[in-house]
């Protein structure tokens, strides 16, 4: 899969990994003491559950505020494989840092901090990587699931609209689209059913739907707006100078053209 998969920008693939790598980490660091941690981490009174609470909490700290940024982002740059990468690595980076810190103070500073840092980065890299592994395979396969069922809608001339969640909303035919607009968190879907105009809400950016839009023969007019060209009627330019397509419905609105999209949507007439 060469383009990079927005369910891992999701939400719940930031709770995915930020819930589940720290509880990976503890049951498989706390059943079978990998790499002589039990003797690592006990430095006082058999304390080495405890010290491993301790490096789990590090751990979920770094991840969800890790995470939560991921998300945050996901609208302001384009995200690829090697951006992805070089941000899981750099979370056990980070991680490691602090971690080091951690049992650097509990040995009371007896070693060099460069020397347990070596040993923090090793024993993170080592139990992280099967989580990190297993939850980017487990979301490459739901990618390839949705993309499955997104060509089948295809062939059978229907969209599904998913939410900012990744969450199936709203399914329609292609057909039946009149246009999309904007409206701050939200794009309104307009479309007919049994000859009657209607429209759904859908909690998602003109960005994320953008693909499934172009996939869907949806061509954008407005920065604000996707049209179906199925449905236009005309162009026509008012007095000002602004332009506007009349659809074949007549309780559709006028859509804004601008100058932009106009030479793309008029080839389509």
């Amino acid at each position: 899969m060469k383009e990079f998969p927005k369910i891992f920008l999701t939400f719940k693939a930031q709770i995915l990994h930020f819930l589940g790598i720290p509880a990976f980490a503890f049951c498989f660091a706390l059943l079978y003491r990998p790499f002589e941690l039990n003797i690592l981490l006990n430095t006082a009174n058999d304390r080495y559950a405890f010290n491993l609470t301790m490096l789990i909490c590090i751990i979920l700290v770094i991840m969800v505020a890790s995470r939560m940024s991921l998300y945050g982002l996901r609208n302001k740059m384009r995200l690829g494989w090697g951006w992805y990468l070089f941000w899981c690595l750099l979370e056990i980076v980070v991680m490691s840092n602090f971690m080091t810190l951690y049992c650097w103070l509990i040995f009371h500073k007896q070693y060099l901090f460069l020397d347990v840092l070596l040993t923090t980065v090793g024993y993170t890299t080592a139990i992280l990587f099967f989580p990190y592994i297993i939850f980017t395979l487990m979301l490459l396969t739901s990618a390839q699931v949705m993309n499955k069922a997104a060509a089948n809608d295809a062939e059978n001339n229907r969209v599904r609209f998913y939410d900012e969640k990744q969450n199936l909303k709203f399914v329609v035919a292609a057909s039946a689209i009149l246009y999309i607009e904007a409206e701050e968190n939200y794009v309104r879907i307009h479309y007919t059913d049994a000859g009657k105009m209607k429209n759904y809400l859908l909690r998602n950016s003109m960005k994320n739907i953008e693909e499934l839009c172009q996939y869907n023969g949806l061509v954008r007019c407005h920065r604000s707006f996707y049209i179906n060209s199925a449905h236009v009627k005309v162009l026509r330019k008012d007095k000002e100078g602004i332009i506007f397509a009349e659809l074949d419905t007549a309780e559709a609105k006028k859509i804004p053209v601008t100058k932009r999209y106009y030479e793309k949507l008029s080839t389509l007439l």
